[in-house]
């Protein structure tokens, strides 16, 4: 696994970018982050793919610092309990 991991390196690191950025804005990455997904691998490449530059690259890059999420419909959003409200209350 290591040695696959390794040899095919870019395009584990650009799916990884896609699933972290996808995560950290809320909603599925579209057509539109992949010039952004793109520069972040691009990036860390040429920091040797250091954790710290992805994360970097994902807060730096305009889906994250536009805010373009995808809000849930009220319907859909869990509604907290008496119980929970009075723990909260506490």
């Amino acid at each position: 696994l290591r040695t696959l991991l390794v040899s095919h390196r870019d395009e584990f690191v650009g799916t990884l970018v896609e699933k972290l950025l996808g995560y950290s804005v809320g909603r599925g990455v579209e057509y539109y982050d992949l010039p952004a997904i793109r520069k972040i691998t691009r990036d860390a490449a040429t920091r040797n793919y250091r954790w710290s530059s992805l994360i970097t690259g994902i807060v730096r890059s305009a889906p994250f610092t536009t805010g373009i999420v995808q809000t849930v419909p009220s319907e859909e959003r869990v509604q907290s309990t008496p119980v929970q409200r009075e723990i909260v209350q506490r």
